[in-house]
């Protein structure tokens, strides 16, 4: 059966209600913003490791061996997206458990699943994708304060700021992606939910 347009949410309100749950559940908010806040800036600086130790191979500050080096630095950066898909799933399910009477409210008035799953969703969204951007800014900065603090500032004439701004925006679209894709099931667990179930779940 079709849904009628006027008993859905448009994107104008999703946007206003996400941001106002947000600001209402200001504790978790925070909690998964600097997750993934330092999964990006972790993601930057340890692929900023990864492009210094390429650039710096013929200066005399160069690491002894930058083969295993790297290997070690990309098997770190591994882990450090699974932490960060893991962690952000877990925020989430306990983000869903608290809100339980609102889910249930909205439930009661006539929320259907999609407006729901929408909401959680959006939310997740607009806190992946600002501490993604967060955490990217925060990564280049302090890689490239200890690329200059160890090689000099003949390292900064050897492309490495480009290769890190184009390193910015690749982790902000992975680590926002991880975030949302984390929400995923905790959003649509909620979507599910039905309201005589919240209710007694609520209490």
């Amino acid at each position: 059966m079709k849904v009628p347009e006027e008993a859905q949410i448009g994107w104008k309100r999703l946007l206003s209600m996400s941001a106002g749950s947000l600001r209402h559940h200001v504790a978790s908010s925070l909690l998964q913003l600097s997750t993934v806040a330092a999964t990006a800036a972790f993601l930057v600086f340890v692929i900023g490791e990864i492009v210094v130790i390429r650039a710096s191979s013929d200066l005399a500050t160069a690491v002894a061996n930058p083969e295993g080096h790297m290997a070690q630095l990309i098997w770190i950066l591994v882990v450090a997206l699974m932490v960060c898909t893991i962690s952000n799933t877990v925020s989430m399910l306990l983000s869903v458990r608290k809100r339980f009477r609102e889910i249930g409210t909205m439930k009661c008035l006539g929320a259907f699943d999609r407006s729901i799953l929408s909401l959680f969703l959006v939310e997740a969204a607009l806190l992946g994708g600002a501490g993604a951007a967060a955490g990217a800014l925060l990564g280049t900065g302090f890689s490239l304060l200890v690329a200059v603090w160890i090689h000099g500032g003949i390292i900064l004439s050897e492309g490495i700021v480009s290769l890190l701004l184009a390193a910015s925006g690749g982790a902000v679209v992975v680590v926002g992606c991880l975030a949302f894709l984390g929400a995923a099931y905790p959003a649509w667990q909620a979507s599910r939910m039905l309201p005589v179930e919240a209710m007694r779940k609520m209490t």
